[in-house]
């Protein structure tokens, strides 16, 4: 249930800034990149959850692509924030 309420935020995040290049669709770029790599090597490594009998677990790169869409609209507010306070 987490998933699906930080994925509907991520989701908002992505149509407000849809326009034009910035920090939060980097980091969603960002986190698709890293959530493929990690479940790459857990499909491959065949431990645990993750056998090759399993199908591909899309769940790592989702995951990943959510926490990276925050993570980029933290440095979007950051970069905000440091230009409005070393306007004054």
């Amino acid at each position: 249930m987490t998933w699906f309420i930080l994925g509907a935020i991520s989701l908002v995040l992505l149509v407000i800034y849809r326009n034009n290049r910035n920090a939060v669709w980097g980091g969603l770029a960002g986190g698709l990149f890293i959530g493929l790599i990690i479940a790459v090597f857990f499909y491959f490594k065949g431990t645990g959850l993750y056998t090759k009998e399993n199908i591909f677990d899309w769940h790592i790169i989702v995951r990943w692509a959510i926490t990276g869409t925050i993570f980029g609209f933290a440095i979007e507010l950051l970069a905000i924030t440091s230009k409005k306070l070393f306007k004054k």
